[in-house]
């Protein structure tokens, strides 16, 4: 009977997966490599959130090549969301991120963003999710507010580098 108890009170215990994507592969012919963390209430959760974020940034990666090479065959990246499925992630236990955390959001990349940091308090789970969509959402602010005459091509390369490389840290 405490065993039973025991495993049902860590399986609650929040999360922070994380997955990297290196290179290309069958079917996702997306050249780039990053990772992407993400965190939950529970691993299942926070497994999922991470799939989720990976699949967002192939996507993105995805919608800008192909305004980049518009005549490229869309096969070469037909299989993204298989392969977002199927990558492998890593997922932690970690109690602390059940608790309110103070987090800097940073995305290097001198032609998408100013370099400011963006600072919020939230429960530490959902920091990487909601600061890659703050990150992003300023970041497509500061692009259409500076007017560039290639904006959409822009926009879609910016969102792609937001999507995959927006750092949170909540220390």
């Amino acid at each position: 009977m405490m065993i039973m108890l025991l495993s049902v009170a860590t399986a609650g215990e929040p999360n922070r997966c994380v997955a990297a994507w290196s290179g290309t592969a069958d079917g996702c012919n997306v050249r780039e490599t990053f990772d992407i963390t993400s965190g939950g209430s529970s691993e299942k959760s926070a497994e999922k959130a991470t799939r989720v974020a990976l699949e967002a940034a192939l996507r993105a990666y995805t919608s800008y090549w192909k305004l980049q090479s518009p005549l490229a065959d869309p096969a070469e990246t037909a299989s993204c969301n298989a392969r977002a499925a199927d990558a492998h992630v890593n997922c932690f236990p970690d109690a602390t991120l059940a608790d309110l955390k103070y987090c800097y959001v940073a995305l290097e990349s001198a032609e998408c963003w100013t370099g400011e940091v963006i600072k919020f308090e939230l429960t530490g789970y959902r920091a990487w999710d909601q600061g890659r969509k703050d990150m992003c959402a300023a970041v497509d602010k500061h692009l259409v507010a500076q007017n560039y005459t290639d904006l959409e091509l822009r926009r879609a390369r910016c969102a792609a580098e937001c999507a995959a490389r927006t750092k949170v840290n909540c220390p």
